[in-house]
């Protein structure tokens, strides 16, 4: 599998970083300002990537908006026979989804 590692420049635009392990990390922060970036970053996933697993322990902040960019991103997946797993998801990751109200929505692994 091609391995990425999603991160923010400084203007809040979102690129991709070719890394050796099998993950994609996700960015330190994910807000509204990055969302869509975010979002079209990980439809810039491989196509051949059957089983994307987004490592989330970095993450410090996410929003809303960037919750429904993972939705939807998951919906997309699973209407192309594809899958998406969310490993090491940081305490402030695992918030985020309880205050939703939607912990289970999305496959957490740790």
């Amino acid at each position: 599998m091609i391995a990425y590692h999603l991160i923010t420049l400084n203007n809040g635009q979102c690129m991709t970083e070719q890394k050796d392990n099998s993950k994609f990390i996700m960015q330190e922060v994910l807000d509204i300002s990055s969302s869509s970036s975010f979002y079209q970053q990980l439809l810039d996933i491989p196509k051949e990537t059957e089983h994307v697993v987004l490592d989330a322990g970095a993450v410090e902040k996410i929003t809303t908006p960037a919750i429904q960019s993972l939705l939807a991103f998951n919906k997309f997946l699973e209407e192309t026979g594809r899958s998406m797993q969310i490993d090491s998801p940081s305490e402030e990751f695992k918030s985020a989804l309880t205050d939703l109200g939607i912990d289970t929505q999305l496959k957490l692994n740790g």
